[in-house]
């Protein structure tokens, strides 16, 4: 924990950061190089930024990062810009949406901006098996999956629309989950903010809602990819403001349903230790061996997985060859998850069927 990135970002609230000691350019690369392996590039430069004289990285390469944190302005601006004309698009179709995660996190940061964009992830407020029709009539080379379909909206942004956010692979658990959503759908579809710099509005979730959703995201990230600090991030900002007693009771009853009390332990370690997040702030106490286990997947992971030595994909790798892999790659997760672990290869097996009966693939 003492390397110069993790100072920086224990560092990322502060209003004026500062080092234990100047850095050299050796150590300076090093953090830039772990920024982008864990897309918080943007996030850091505005720690960077604030740093007193004397302590800021070598002019080069202030520059360079500068000039990363201001495509990603960019690459938000756009993405912004899209989310809102795509909620406009629903509308005029009579479909109330809400975008998950992504730029309706963004909002939680200090600089929405800089967060790392991704794709646009919209949540219809429609039946599946309507909302399912009406893609398919648009996109019809499109596969569709038991929770969203990607959807070329555009061909500079990426689009996902949701059935539904999330899932389970135990089916006790998923049931327990999409009656969750069902539940609390209607207060998500009426959440209207603005989005930065004027560029549209849209709905995005409660923070009761998404102190489930984010935490079931986060859990869905362990077992299919890979968990970048990203997503870890954004529930430490979700967190930061506080929350009050009855989301706390709320969020604590449904993680308990899930079975997902013992992670959540773990992923406020994780937040503790490396961003600083306050222990008043933190959902419920966390667990010290459980979550320095998810740190080291973590950083061995990186952001989706793309930099773990453990689990490489081949170029010519078809649906069998993907589906041995991640089964193989779960299975140091039955110590700590057996469950959900065991239930991965049921539930990929039972997905693909159910997706040929439904006509999805």
């Amino acid at each position: 924990m003492p390397s110069l990135f993790f100072q920086l970002l224990q560092q990322t609230d502060a209003p004026r950061p500062a080092l234990e000691r100047p850095a050299a350019e050796a150590e300076w690369q090093e953090a830039l190089g772990q920024a982008r392996r864990q897309t918080l590039t943007g996030v850091m430069f505005a720690t960077v930024g604030r740093l007193p004289d004397g302590q800021r990285p070598p002019r080069r390469l202030l520059l360079e990062w500068w000039a990363e944190s201001e495509r990603i302005r960019a690459a938000n601006r756009l993405v912004n810009r899209r989310a809102a004309g795509l909620t406009a698009r629903f509308a005029a179709r009579g479909m109330r949406s809400v975008v998950l995660k992504g730029q309706g996190v963004a909002l939680l940061y200090p600089d929405p901006l800089l967060r790392m964009p991704g794709d646009i992830d919209l949540w219809p407020d429609a039946p599946r098996a309507e909302l399912f029709a009406m893609l398919r009539r648009e996109f019809p080379g499109q596969p569709a999956f038991y929770h969203h379909m990607e959807c070329p909206f555009f061909d500079d942004v990426a689009v996902e629309v949701h059935f539904t956010p999330s899932w389970m692979n135990r089916p006790g658990a998923n049931r327990r989950l999409q009656r969750f959503f069902r539940r609390e759908a209607a207060a998500q579809f009426s959440r209207r903010v603005e989005l930065p710099e004027g560029a549209g509005s849209v709905c995005v979730p409660t923070r009761s809602f998404n102190l489930v959703f984010m935490m079931v995201h986060v859990y869905r990230h362990l077992f299919v990819e890979g968990i970048g600090l990203r997503q870890l991030m954004d529930y430490h900002y979700l967190l930061l403001p506080g929350c009050t007693d009855a989301e706390r009771r709320a969020a604590l009853r449904e993680l308990s349903r899930l079975g997902l009390t013992g992670f959540a332990r773990a992923v406020m370690y994780v937040l503790g230790r490396v961003f600083a997040t306050p222990k008043e702030r933190l959902l419920l106490p966390p667990d010290e061996r459980g979550g320095r286990r998810l740190l080291r997947e973590v950083m061995l992971a990186g952001n989706f997985g793309h930099d773990d030595p453990r689990t490489r994909r081949r170029p010519d790798e078809g649906d069998l060859g993907r589906f041995v892999r991640l089964c193989r790659r779960n299975l140091r997760f039955v110590g700590s998850h057996p469950g959900e672990t065991l239930c991965t290869p049921l539930f990929k097996v039972w997905h693909r069927l159910w997706r040929l009966r439904h006509g999805y693939t």
